[in-house]
């Protein structure tokens, strides 16, 4: 539930760009075309989405005090 919830707070393209890129296994040049963008903003937006996720998912886990101690 926590990446559902961490993918729903992304804004509609960031969250586009990771379901393509990671989910249906596009690349980013792939990505792009659909999305009607150029590939250096697909990169971005998929390197800046991943800094939020890992954001959103520690501060759950820190308020859920179920982080694992690796």
């Amino acid at each position: 539930m926590d990446l559902t919830e961490a993918l729903q707070s992304l804004p509609e393209l960031k969250r586009n760009v990771i379901l393509m890129v990671f989910f249906l296994d596009m690349t980013e040049q792939e990505t792009a075309e659909v999305l009607h963008k150029v590939q250096s903003t697909v990169h971005y937006h998929k390197k800046h989405s991943l800094k939020l996720l890992k954001n959103f998912l520690v501060e759950v886990d820190e308020k859920t005090g179920l982080s694992d101690p690796l």
